[in-house]
């Protein structure tokens, strides 16, 4: 069966929509089992999120491309080619790197220095976040389902218990660095008492 072509997606029939449906399954379900090789809990460093996020980027801005405004005082005008715009004209180019590429410090600043271009970016920010999260989602939810072995395949053997805990604790110092940068106030300061929090819990068990 041909490839699925998205742009014609209107004129698709059902059984192409499924046959589409089922190899992006397929797809999902490989790249989690390459992850799952590389961590083998599941837990993901906040380095590599931070690399996938940043795939995930780069995708939306390859669906979104770019869109062009005439910008005269504070009011910009949608035009689809450049080529409608006078030579004097002042043209602002709004690109997913771009909205997403702003610190929030930058981004609060657009507010008060440009609120109808921020208006614009903030849109494009949203949409940006949304798809990222919705594909990370799908992404950690195969990873889960590989690990539960709900795919049918045979679970590899049990982990010697010493891994088990070397894994554990790879996790929870990862959480501890995520937990103080949320300003989470459980968050232990520092591994000591991270150590502390751990044996308490062990003597409450």
């Amino acid at each position: 069966m041909q490839s699925l072509n998205l742009q014609k997606i209107d004129k698709a029939n059902l059984e192409s929509i499924g046959y589409a449906a089922a190899s992006q399954g397929d797809v999902t379900e490989v790249l989690a089992r390459e992850l799952v090789r590389r961590y083998p809990t599941g837990q993901l460093s906040d380095e590599a999120k931070a690399e996938l996020e940043k795939g995930m980027v780069g995708r939306k801005a390859e669906l979104m491309g770019e869109a062009l405004y005439i910008h005269k005082g504070s009011e910009y005008t949608p035009i689809k080619s450049i080529k409608e715009a006078m030579p004097d004209d002042a043209v602002a180019r709004i690109t997913v790197q771009y909205a997403s590429g702003l610190s929030a410090y930058d981004f609060g600043q657009l507010k008060k220095n440009d609120p109808a271009q921020y208006d614009i970016v903030a849109a494009w920010r949203n949409a940006t976040n949304k798809y990222k999260s919705n594909r990370m989602n799908a992404l950690m939810s195969a990873v889960k389902a590989v690990l539960n072995n709900t795919g049918g395949r045979t679970r590899g053997a049990n982990k010697a218990y010493a891994e088990f805990i070397s894994d554990s604790v790879k996790t929870m110092i990862d959480r501890r660095k995520t937990a103080a940068k949320n300003s989470d106030p459980t968050a232990p300061k520092d591994k000591a008492e991270l150590k502390k929090m751990v044996c308490d819990a062990i003597d409450k068990a």
